[in-house]
């Protein structure tokens, strides 16, 4: 259902300056009006001599006294309406000027005329607001990018066990069948793992995200390390390292595996890449 009432178009600051203004015209017209009664009930009070020349001056001067009055209101109609212009046009002066700054986050505070004091406070609100907005946008992107970092980063981990993999199998003549199948197996695993996380980078690339979302989930964490041990078996093996767990059997935990796989991943990888 709509409603009929009109909503108020005139802050109260321009009801002020409007109200003052019709108050400056009426004083004017009050003291022009009043000034002419008043010096001509007091002309009138004295006995005037025709051979006076002020007596002949007064005379021209009531007789032109409806063009004199009409001037006087005149003049100062347009110097009330020029002085209650050049204030509120000051106003929007300081507006613009403000506005400006709306942007500069080094700029200080905004300060307006007392007036304006509403103005200033919603100026200075949506100052603030924008400045959390853009830090919130800068801080967004930033996760955004290191995600972008930490998915491609990742992408090497499982390229590289099945390059290892798959390089052990070419160069390895003579190897047991069931070696090459846990190979195969392993290799088939990392390439499957690969294509997630592609999927997951194509993903990121759709949306801006704000959050990683966590799949939490029941996880063996025992089975976890002992099988990234066996992934990165071929990358040590170049640089003639070993990785040997030391680990009780079958902890559970929850978690998010594919997040808590990167997490060793990384450490395995650095180690791979940077110890002796």
């Amino acid at each position: 259902m709509r409603s009929n009432k009109r909503p108020n178009r005139f802050s109260p600051l321009a009801v002020r300056l409007f109200t003052r203004y019709l108050l400056s015209l009426a004083v004017l017209f009050a003291a022009v009006v009043g000034g002419y009664f008043f010096a001509a009930f007091v002309c009138y009070r004295f006995t005037w001599s025709e051979n006076d020349p002020l007596y002949y001056l007064l005379k021209v001067v009531e007789q032109l006294s409806p063009v004199l009055i009409v001037l006087l209101l005149l003049a100062g109609f347009v110097w009330f309406t020029v002085r209650a212009l050049r204030q509120p046009l000051g106003y929007l002066d300081d507006v613009i000027a403000a506005a400006k700054s709306l942007s500069d986050p080094a700029a200080p505070p905004i300060e307006l005329p007392k007036e304006l004091s509403d103005v200033e406070n919603e100026l200075n609100l949506a100052r603030s607001r924008s400045q959390e907005n853009l830090r919130a946008r800068r801080e967004a992107e930033q996760r955004k990018n290191d995600l972008f970092m930490y998915l491609a980063h990742d992408l090497k981990t499982p390229l590289s066990s099945v390059i290892g993999y798959l390089t052990l199998l070419h160069d390895e003549g003579e190897i047991a069948p069931a070696l090459r199948e846990k190979y195969l197996s392993i290799a088939l695993d990392k390439a499957n793992r690969l294509e997630d996380l592609i999927n997951e980078f194509f993903e990121i690339t759709r949306f801006n995200l704000s959050s990683v979302q966590l799949e939490r989930g029941r996880l063996n964490l025992s089975r976890m390390l002992l099988q990234m041990a066996d992934e990165f078996f071929p990358a040590l093996l170049e640089r003639g390292l070993r990785c040997e767990t030391q680990i009780e059997p079958d902890i559970l935990v929850t978690a998010d595996a594919d997040k808590l796989a990167r997490v060793f991943d990384n450490l395995l990888r650095n180690a791979a890449a940077y110890a002796y």
